[in-house]
């Protein structure tokens, strides 16, 4: 997969897992019914569906399905990471903020997870000096992204506390 530099970062086309998979497999005839029965049955794998359809035990279901072939939940589904160990494993931080932890995430596909921005993508930084420490304080500007009531909730059953501070004072929020 060829990259090219434009505007100063890496660009790359990528292709979506069905176009990967046109490449490795080959397209079976598709059974329509097997693959309704592979979705109602919540993925379940091809061979168990067989296997149960032969044996007569879905009822309804005809003894000889055929292939399901290429299903994207399913492929996504068996994304795993490698087995591999940590770089340092014994390296730990021994200050506050001499080592971050930084990803992204998104983007979010479900409607109700759009911010009030309007964005998509989140980026997570933790400290690993803090790591496993229990937040017991959390200081927001009191926006309206803090002030739900399942959020109250969350933070009181951790045992946490939701300080306010006073609006359009940014100062008084500490550092962030």
């Amino acid at each position: 997969m060829p990259a090219v530099v434009r505007g100063g970062s890496w660009v790359a086309r990528l292709h979506t897992i069905q176009d990967i998979a046109a490449f490795v497999k080959g397209g079976p005839e598709v059974d329509s019914v097997a693959v309704h029965a592979h979705h109602c049955l919540g993925h379940v794998k091809d061979k168990v569906l067989k296997t149960a359809a032969g044996s007569g035990l879905i009822p309804g279901l005809p003894k000889n399905l055929g292939d399901i072939g290429f299903c994207s939940a399913c492929a996504q589904g068996k994304l795993a990471r490698t087995p591999h160990q940590r770089l340092c494993p014994n390296e730990r931080a021994t200050r506050a903020m001499e080592l971050i932890h930084i990803d992204t995430f998104g983007p979010e596909r479900m409607q109700d997870s759009v911010s009030l921005g309007g964005f998509k993508y989140g980026l997570v930084f933790v400290d690993d000096r803090a790591f496993p420490v229990p937040i017991s304080r959390v200081r927001s500007d009191g926006a309206l992204e803090f002030k739900s009531p399942e959020l109250h909730d969350f933070w009181l059953e951790r045992g946490a506390t939701h300080e306010i501070t006073p609006r359009y004072s940014p100062q008084s929020n500490g550092v962030a």
